[in-house]
């Protein structure tokens, strides 16, 4: 795009020094693209506004330069600025495409649960933030507010005008009735182990260093019951240290399963307000993905660019592997599942064996010191915790 715009040429040097022309590029950071060396002869292609650059670099190292090919959008204007209608036609489009995208041509709306959109494109229509409208005259704060005052189940909405479209976001506010359940905690085993020390912060605890537990039994109760009868819901918080067996397992087959590309091809498309139009013959495929380039300004996005859609066709076959590389693999299982147990537990003792054959292994057993407190959600009655 910047090449069209600001205009490129392609040239020739020869009858000198080459390399030191190549040189005197660097040293002035002239930018060279499609640079060919053949038989002490240069091509390359240079921006339109470093040209006298070149022509200076061309002069010190010996050589002559020829124009091969002009193109861009200033030479174009040149060639042909006596038929005023090129230029003319250009501005005007320009003058279409500022005017065009002075208006709102989309209103998004995201975040609705219960609320009917078409409720809220109503009073969003009434506010005058509907299709068509003038981008100046939009009151986004208005719109808002006015959202506000129709909908008392909203509790946060943001109005947000981004080039030539507005974007609504709505949160619903979730009530709480009278019958809603309010949530507590007990603390239960997250594995097998020996307690080796229990503190209990909040909750009534039940084992004491020395005290084998199995997973899932209960560690600290969110229920405290008092000698005079009364009862206290609370949100357990403790840390239990174990002594806790792990086992991992990872493996890694010699040959595997997996996909890849076989096809691929590209297929542009000019945009024009919402309307494509396909740039060469079409390209059958179902997978496909679409980038969309559009012209902008600090302010606006226009409705006017390219897009370009990549169309792939996968296909499945089978991979041998190498030893080398099914051991890596197996070993990255491994290491994943295990770098997550040296983070949280004290390594006492382990035991890491690695076998092969048809399939890659290693296997790993630890003994470890860790925290096996783990969360256990319970609900009571509001009303009942009130009279509690």
């Amino acid at each position: 795009m910047s090449d069209i715009l600001f205009g490129r040429i392609s040239f020739e040097i020869s009858d000198g020094f080459t390399e030191l022309f190549l040189s005197e590029c660097k040293r002035e950071d002239i930018s060279l693209k499609n640079v060919r060396v053949k038989n002490n002869i240069i091509t390359a292609t240079v921006k339109r506004h470093e040209l006298k650059r070149v022509y200076a670099a061309a002069k010190k190292s010996g050589n002559s330069v020829k124009i091969l090919k002009r193109y861009g959008l200033p030479d174009f204007l040149i060639r042909y600025r006596k038929r005023l209608g090129i230029p003319c036609g250009i501005l005007l489009f320009a003058l279409i495409l500022g005017f065009l995208g002075s208006f709102v041509w989309s209103v998004d709306i995201a975040g609705l649960e219960s609320i009917p959109a078409e409720e809220i494109e109503r009073v969003l229509y009434e506010a005058g933030i509907r299709k068509g409208a003038l981008y100046e005259n939009l009151q986004c704060k208005d719109a808002e507010y006015v959202l506000y005052n129709e909908f008392p189940e909203i509790s946060w909405v943001n109005v947000l005008p981004i080039g030539s479209r507005v974007f609504v976001t709505v949160k619903e506010r979730t009530e709480l009735s009278a019958d809603d359940s309010i949530f507590y905690s007990n603390i239960v085993a997250s594995k097998d182990g020996e307690i080796v020390r229990a503190d209990i912060f909040v909750g009534d605890g039940f084992f004491y260093p020395g005290s084998a537990v199995e997973k899932g039994e209960l560690l600290a109760s969110g229920v405290i019951n008092f000698r005079d009868g009364r009862v206290r819901f609370v949100d357990c918080e403790a840390v239990v240290l174990a002594r806790t067996k792990n086992r991992i397992n990872s493996f890694a087959p010699v040959k595997i399963e997996a996909w890849s590309e076989k096809k691929c091809k590209d297929n542009y498309f000019l945009y024009f307000f919402g309307l494509k139009v396909p740039l060469g013959l079409g390209v059958k495929g179902s997978d496909f993905t679409e980038n969309g380039y559009f012209f902008d300004t600090a302010d606006i996005i226009f409705p006017v660019g390219l897009i370009r859609r990549h169309y792939s066709q996968l296909n499945k076959k089978e991979i041998n592997l190498s030893p080398s590389q099914a051991k890596l693999i197996a070993f990255f299982d491994f290491a994943e599942n295990a770098v997550p147990l040296y983070e949280s537990a004290e390594i006492l003792e382990r035991n890491i064996t690695f076998s092969q054959g048809n399939v890659m292994s290693f296997e790993g057993s630890f003994l470890c010191i860790e925290d096996i407190a783990e969360k256990k959600i319970f609900t009571v009655n509001e009303r009942e915790a009130d009279l509690r």
